[in-house]
């Protein structure tokens, strides 16, 4: 009895493992590199992500004169949860955003699947011909959506963006995925005024709204949970003392921060 048992239990693990490969072989996933178009825009398949989930990945051009751009949340039934690349590097310290040659947009929203924008996304850092450094955004984008699973948006990612009026975040909830607004990533968006930052994020870092003319914050948290994030230094840096309106579900306060060029004592 137990010699039958035996065999009878390879059998079924012989049959399961053949099922199993099977049904490998008979995948319907699409060819790994092939490419779609939907609305316009390209997204090519493939096993991109740390989890090797069957995704698609948003396809960038090399120039555009698209307006308005929205990535899609899927695709055939199956996640965007990627860009092509990531920036360009010139050489040095200089480098070029993913959607910088994209100079005719004016709004852009992130899909909802999304896990990551890109360090300098939307803007360039390179020698000009005074010999200094400066981030040049894309000079038309007015307006930035962002969707909740996106967990990290890249350094620099809207550096320079000097039109941008409007950053909306999908989800602003505790349960958001982003936790951190990331060095200089809208360093110098000059148009930008207001914004409401997510109660999921735990740490502002250094330089993330410098020469940002912000003037007010709305915070879905508690005053109490404002003062608990980590804000590193220059996070909000001016050419003068500079004072933000912080409006939170319990009151509303004002948060001024000294600026490194203020003369006064």
């Amino acid at each position: 009895m137990k010699k039958g048992t035996k065999r009878l239990g390879k059998f079924a693990a012989l049959l399961f493992a053949g099922v199993i490969l099977c049904c490998a072989g008979c995948s319907n996933d699409p060819e790994p590199g092939s490419t779609v178009t939907v609305d316009g825009l390209t997204y090519a398949f493939g096993y991109f992500n740390y989890y090797q989930e069957p995704t698609y990945r948003f396809c960038t051009e090399e120039s555009s004169e698209i307006e308005r751009l929205v990535i899609a949340d899927e695709v055939n039934g199956y996640p965007v949860r990627e860009f092509q690349s990531s920036r360009t590097s010139l050489g040095g310290t200089e480098s070029i955003g993913v959607l910088y040659s994209y100079q005719a947009l004016r709004e852009l929203t992130f899909g909802n699947e999304l896990f990551h924008i890109p360090d300098t996304c939307c803007s360039s850092y390179r020698k000009e011909a005074d010999g200094y450094y400066y981030h040049r955004g894309i000079a038309t984008l007015e307006e930035v959506t962002i969707g909740r699973s996106v967990r990290a948006i890249g350094t620099e990612a809207f550096a320079g963006c000097a039109a941008l009026k409007r950053v909306n975040f999908v989800d602003t909830s505790a349960d958001a995925a982003l936790d951190t607004i990331p060095y200089m990533a809208f360093y110098a968006c000059e148009s930008l005024t207001e914004i409401t930052i997510p109660l999921s994020v735990k740490t502002i870092e250094e330089h993330a709204f410098a020469y940002t003319p912000l003037e007010t914050i709305t915070y879905p948290g508690t005053m109490a949970e404002w003062n608990m994030i980590t804000f590193e230094e220059g996070w909000l840096e001016q050419f003068k003392d500079w004072t933000v309106q912080v409006v939170c579900s319990d009151g509303t306060m004002d948060v001024t921060v000294k600026s490194a060029w203020s003369t006064e004592e």
